[in-house]
């Protein structure tokens, strides 16, 4: 149903309450329907009633005043006048008029909160009549507003003649002013405080009286967020003269959106009065409160949970988080009187001895989709048994769980409850790995029969027919097949008449082998280079010695490599075994050195005196022409480390690099590794 269409709406800040009393009683005396917001009774929607009304209405009186002009509604409702053209603006007291509403002509009444000035009356319902009738033009004269002010002043009241005497006149002003004081009373509203904003939705909000016309023992009415309820706030006793309601939202039908954590709004009022000002509350994270009733048992034992506030005490599993391990709905719901109670089964989890181990440990609860709880403590006495490994062979070594812990046979006690990775290895067998449940207070016993490793090695020579010999023991002609061979270090030597004699050094572990054994016909090497093999401390004036002005090399040799198919490559012109690749990344001079440690260290080509080569040796590799892709080095090599680390230095704050593509000496902070060794027919 359509609403009522109003003469008139006044918008106004709380503060200005009297000032819109006031005018309210003048304009409603002239015979204008007028509308307020005192007007709203408990449990309607302020806002749409608000809206409503300003839309129902012919004209919008703004009370501008300090505490207006700050006010988002009254700026809207200002807004909604001024965009409708039926805003009439209003001066109760001097402040700065917002942006966009100054061009619009502003009546001045300074002391309407008190008294009705007469002329400024006759302009203001001048300019109401002229827009509730823009035919016509009325111009108000002070005889009629000056009848209107008096009944302002007292209802009780009638002009009266001047003749009187002025015994009669005075207590007609003390009567008024009664009167006037009375219906500010009646009128004024009543203000609330929330005691306690930031709570748990299962605790009462505390709302107390902010002023004395809210001292009035009866129960409140409550909107809290947007949902009305009547008379659900519960008056309580007294405190200081002020009176106290408790509302309590666990106690009224909700929606899970309205307990949940973060902040709701709430209004409240009196039964047939308008509602108070919106106030905000927070309700705190929900978080459940458990006891633990076994804070000590053993591992194979069963902890017991109890709920100790309302809303852990729900049916429903728990998940259960042991020492940062989370175990899903391993609490399993007990109802014991009313009591919620949850029982978990150590063994069911199938701890890891590294969790149950003896001790404290950190506990923390939570129901599925929950919150978890503060942190529990309990201490575990863990179930022991012991356990015997035997192998065959004897003399393996044994891992428990990734620790080394001897050899076998051996005997170890205490080990708690649970399974365990038991790993043993022997040189040349194959690692074996089982998983045991060790069985409390019992003698647990596992045996292992290792298997041997056996090998084979293919050994091809270029040209074949070379004589193999492997530690010294003359194994047959290549190409040829070496089985039942064991991991272990070998050395591999070819022998062939009228050409050179070639060994090699391999590793093996535990995969089969193909060895090329390249050989080099005697005398076929025309020249032989003999390079400065010793690191030092190179001068610049040493430098130009190698190079020209521009860094590059003076001199070039005749190279004679051989691919060893291993990794290395053989210059038989200067007797050096260099890397075919060299290190993966750029690294520093520092890390270049520990790079050339490991690399002896794991024998790499079957070698172990593989060193940083000197400037000299860096620089037999340049080639005259662009041979690897706009590098200077042969084919053979990996055209990926483009510069590399010599071993020779140029003061205590670095060394020397080569650069395959620049062709020239040069000082960086990180290059390459290619090693080198020096090889001794």
């Amino acid at each position: 149903m359509e609403a009522k269409k109003n003469d008139i709406f006044i918008s106004y800040a709380r503060k200005d309450k009297s000032s819109a009393i006031n005018l309210a009683l003048a304009l409603k005396k002239n015979g204008w329907s007028v509308w307020w917001d005192n007007e709203i009774l408990a449990g309607k929607t302020f806002r749409k009633t608000i809206e409503r009304q300003l839309k129902n209405s012919k004209c919008v009186i703004v009370l501008w005043s300090n505490n207006s002009i700050n006010s988002d509604f009254v700026n809207d409702e200002a807004d909604f006048g001024k965009n409708m053209n039926i805003l009439i603006p209003v001066l109760i007291e001097d402040c700065e008029i917002p942006l966009g509403f100054r061009q619009i002509q502003t009546h001045r009444m300074h002391d309407i909160h008190s008294k009705l000035n007469i002329s400024e009356l006759d302009h203001l319902f001048s300019a109401i009549t002229n827009m509730l009738n823009p035919d016509i033009h009325i111009t108000y004269k002070n005889s009629k507003n000056k009848d209107i002010q008096n009944t302002i002043a007292s209802e009780l009241l009638k002009k009266s003649s001047r003749k009187w005497p002025q015994i009669i006149f005075a207590p007609a002003l003390f009567i008024g002013l009664v009167v006037s004081i009375l219906a500010l009373y009646l009128t004024w509203p009543a203000a609330f405080e929330i005691n306690n904003q930031a709570l748990k939705f299962t605790d009462p909000i505390i709302i107390k009286a902010g002023n004395f016309i809210a001292n009035k023992p009866v129960h409140l009415n409550v909107q809290f967020d947007e949902k009305f309820y009547e008379k659900q706030a519960i008056l309580q006793k007294k405190s200081k003269d002020r009176q106290i309601w408790h509302f309590w939202i666990k106690d009224q039908h909700y929606s899970p959106d309205m307990i949940k954590a973060g902040k709701h709004t709430i209004r409240v009022g009196f039964p047939d009065d308008r509602m108070s000002e919106e106030f905000v509350i927070e309700f705190m994270p929900h978080i459940p409160r458990f006891i633990i009733l076994t804070p000590t048992l053993r591992s194979d034992g069963i902890m017991k949970i109890m709920a100790d506030n309302n809303i852990a005490n729900i049916k429903k599993s728990l998940h259960i988080e042991f020492d940062s391990v989370l175990f899903p709905e391993s609490g399993v719901p007990v109802d014991i009187k009313g009591q919620q109670i949850w029982h978990c089964n150590l063994q069911n989890l199938q701890l890891t001895p590294e969790i149950i181990k003896k001790g404290k440990h950190k506990i923390r609860f939570r129901f599925p989709g929950g919150e978890f709880s503060k942190e529990h403590a309990i201490v575990i006495k863990p179930l022991l048994g012991s356990l015997y490994v035997t192998t065959k062979p004897e003399k393996a070594k044994i891992y428990l769980n990734g620790k080394k812990k001897g050899k076998s046979p051996a005997n170890f006690k205490n080990i708690a409850s649970g399974f365990v990775d038991i790993l043993v290895e022997l040189d040349n067998y194959k690692k074996q790995k089982k998983s045991l449940h060790i069985h409390p207070e019992k003698q647990n016993s596992v045996h292992f029969d290792l298997e041997k490793i056996i090998l084979n090695i293919n050994v091809v020579t270029n040209p074949s027919g070379a004589n193999i010999f492997v530690n010294g023991k003359q194994k047959g002609f290549s190409p040829v097949t070496l089985t039942n061979i064991t991991p272990g270090d070998y050395e591999l030597k070819a022998v062939l008449t009228d050409y050179l004699e070639n060994i090699k050094y391999i590793k093996l572990k535990d995969k089969d082998k193909k060895i090329i054994i390249n050989l080099i016909k005697k005398g076929i090497i025309a020249k032989k280079y003999r390079l400065r093999s010793i690191p030092k401390l190179l001068s610049t004036q040493e430098l130009y010695k190698l190079t020209d002005s521009n860094f590059k090399p003076k001199s070039y040799i005749e190279n004679h490599y051989v691919d060893n198919g291993d990794g290395t490559v053989t210059d038989y012109a200067t007797d050096l075994v260099w890397q075919k690749k060299g290190s993966n990344t750029i690294i520093s001079y520092d890390k270049a050195k520990k790079y050339i440690y490991r690399l002896n260290k794991e024998k790499f080509g079957g070698y172990s005196d593989w060193r940083l080569p000197t400037l000299e040796e860096l620089i037999s590799l340049l080639e005259k022409e662009e041979l690897n892709k706009h590098l200077y080095i042969y084919p053979v090599f990996n055209r990926y480390q483009a510069w590399c680390w010599s071993a020779d230095i140029w003061s205590y704050k670095g060394a020397y690099s080569l650069h395959y593509g620049y062709k020239s000496v040069w000082t960086t902070e990180e290059s390459f590794v290619r090693a080198v060794r020096s090889f001794r027919q």
